[in-house]
């Protein structure tokens, strides 16, 4: 009986951390999908509202609210890449391309022709639009949504993975024997690095 038991409270206790330790990765998820959505709710929608217009003054002031959330945010310059640095990856790149599309439609007035105005939309949805494999998307630097968090997100996500793959491997192999004292050690530490890594990634 004593045998059994232990063996259900060392069971208990196994999944009990396993669980904990899928807190910083779930911590991660829910992080990189408040960032996403927020980006998209102030920035990225209205891209897509721009490239979508068919009249010049409609793009002209949803452009104009992209480009005022970018240099308030800080969003001017810089890369989203970790290792090495890519073209598809520059944020400066990215912002001047936006700018010099601003310019252009805040050029157009009353003696702009029709086909010049026709001509600066179409040259706008180019800028705006990409056409991939998977259909239309919006043109922005990868990871954007989270910069310049970039590092730590992808340090802190390495790294609840690889809790979750210890843990995994303790749970199935049998060898996680943790007391309750420990059991709380673990989760306190791994709640304050999820709490910290989702204050530094701006939520």
């Amino acid at each position: 009986m004593r045998t059994s038991r232990r063996g259900t409270s060392s069971n208990r206790g196994s999944v009990l951390v396993l669980l904990m330790c899928c807190i910083p990765i779930l911590g991660w998820t829910g992080a990189r999908v408040y960032n996403s959505i927020f980006f998209n709710k102030d920035c990225g929608g209205y891209l897509k509202r721009a490239a979508d217009a068919n009249q010049v003054d409609i793009a002209k002031k949803q452009l104009k609210l992209v480009v005022d959330y970018l240099e308030a945010h800080n969003l001017t310059q810089g890369y989203t890449s970790l290792v090495y640095n890519t073209p598809d990856e520059d944020i400066a790149f990215w912002y001047e391309n936006l700018r010099a599309a601003l310019d252009e439609l805040q050029k157009v007035n009353e003696e702009t022709s029709q086909l010049e105005r026709s001509n600066v939309l179409m040259k706008l949805k180019e800028t705006l639009l990409d056409d991939t494999g998977n259909g239309v998307s919006i043109t922005k630097p990868s990871g954007i949504e989270v910069y310049p968090h970039n590092m730590f997100f992808a340090v802190f996500g390495i790294f609840g993975l690889l809790m979750v793959g210890v843990a995994g491997y303790l749970l199935l192999t049998g060898n996680c024997s943790v007391n309750a004292i420990e059991i709380m050690i673990i989760f306190a530490i791994l709640v304050i690095l999820t709490v910290v890594m989702v204050g530094a990634g701006g939520v």
